[in-house]
């Protein structure tokens, strides 16, 4: 298996640097959570989240523990994607959103609504947008690569 050049191109479009960039600080965003979610998990639940552990405690602890698990294994995944197969970063780019909304359905269709304040809803969907928006420009970004470059090879 041969080492390819990170800025080899995929059908002709090459990923932009700045989705790579977005992506790999998102990784991070993502460790960091992880650390709070899990290391940090009583203080995280309490002073961020507004949860009352009063009432199953160690259950809603233990859930938000296990989030932060994942957490640790999309943040890892999405800087490994930034770094070593930039032509997926678009697709990784637009499945997180898809995801969450995905997520959201589901929460809907089984009627469940948060009791507590939640100040994460702000974060996460800034956190979407991002990814919304940077998945939008990069698309513009590589058509317009590429429009360029079948007028590079175009005869005159």
């Amino acid at each position: 298996m041969t080492d390819r050049n990170p800025t080899s191109r995929e059908a002709g479009v090459c990923t932009p640097a700045f989705a790579s960039i977005v992506l790999a600080c998102l990784g991070g965003i993502d460790l960091v959570r992880g650390v709070l979610h899990t290391f940090l998990v009583e203080h995280s639940a309490v002073k961020i989240a507004g949860l009352d552990l009063a009432h199953s405690g160690q259950d809603q602890l233990l859930l938000l523990g296990s989030f932060g698990i994942s957490n640790f294994l999309t943040g890892a995944l999405f800087i490994a994607v930034a770094l070593k197969a930039k032509q997926l970063v678009p697709t990784v780019l637009a499945i997180i959103p898809a995801a969450y909304l995905l997520g959201l359905i589901a929460f809907r269709l089984n009627h469940i609504t948060p009791e507590a304040a939640f100040p994460g809803r702000t974060f996460m969907l800034a956190y979407s947008s991002i990814c919304v928006l940077t998945f939008l420009a990069s698309v513009v970004c590589m058509r317009k690569n590429l429009k360029s470059q079948k007028m590079s090879l175009c005869p005159k």
